[in-house]
């Protein structure tokens, strides 16, 4: 029988995804000279963009950070009518992407995927600065974020899947996008919630899926548009 992922075990935590980039506080505070008006201003600002916009994205190809992400390039090229590239900076449970974004040049030309990934990993050390060293762009939306098992699971309900957890601890291995991420953070949660033990496993974006199926782990922690189309 093929394998499947089965949507019925579900942690029902809903993820904020925002479009970010970073932007100095020096920046913001310059002020125009006394005598430029208004006027003069909007009639010497540049055309922007002018060039390719960088588009980095913090876990790894074929994850549904990355699927998503990609669409929204191609859909902001037609709007800007400059080329957007997405460029795929994994680990660290989005740090180096962030690292990457926090060190780019203030003039709009690099821009990032950002997630929640950005509260933990300013948080648990992943990088050495604050989630507000980020402007965030535009909200994209929200998701919810499900602990998800093979169709041919012995666990078919959240709860089936907490009893055998607790009567067995540590014998249920979790899969999540890398340690820090929006999924392991899901994950702690449920364990906390419920009263268990579990083995967090940080797989990397792409293999999570392949690793459910595959019995490297029993369960997966993932956002619902990677687990729906399985």
């Amino acid at each position: 029988m093929k394998r499947k992922i089965s949507g019925i075990i579900m942690v029902l935590m809903i993820m904020l995804l925002a479009v970010s980039f970073a932007w100095s506080a020096g920046a913001q505070e310059e002020a125009a000279p006394a005598a430029q008006t208004e006027s003069t201003t909007a009639e010497a600002a540049p055309d922007f963009p002018t060039d390719a916009i960088d588009f980095l994205i913090p876990f790894g190809a074929g994850g549904s950070a990355d699927l998503v992400g990609r669409a929204i390039a191609s859909a902001a090229e037609k709007v800007l009518g400059e080329p957007v590239v997405p460029i795929n900076k994994p680990g660290a449970g989005g740090g180096i992407m962030y690292a990457a974004l926090e060190k780019s040049k203030n003039d709009g030309y690099t821009v990032g995927w950002n997630s929640t990934s950005v509260l933990t990993s300013s948080n648990i050390g992943n990088v050495p600065f604050k989630y507000d060293a980020f402007d965030n762009l535009c909200r994209i939306g929200y998701t919810s974020m499900p602990i998800a098992v093979r169709a041919d699971s012995p666990w078919q309900t959240i709860e089936e899947l907490t009893a055998y957890a607790k009567a067995n601890p540590g014998a249920i291995k979790i899969g999540n996008a890398g340690t820090g991420s929006g999924t392991h953070l899901t994950a702690v949660l449920y364990e906390h919630a419920a009263g268990i033990k579990v083995v967090h496993v940080p797989l990397g974006a792409k293999r999570r899926v392949p690793s459910l199926l595959g019995g490297e782990v029993e369960a997966i922690c993932v956002p619902l548009p990677e687990a729906a189309p399985q």
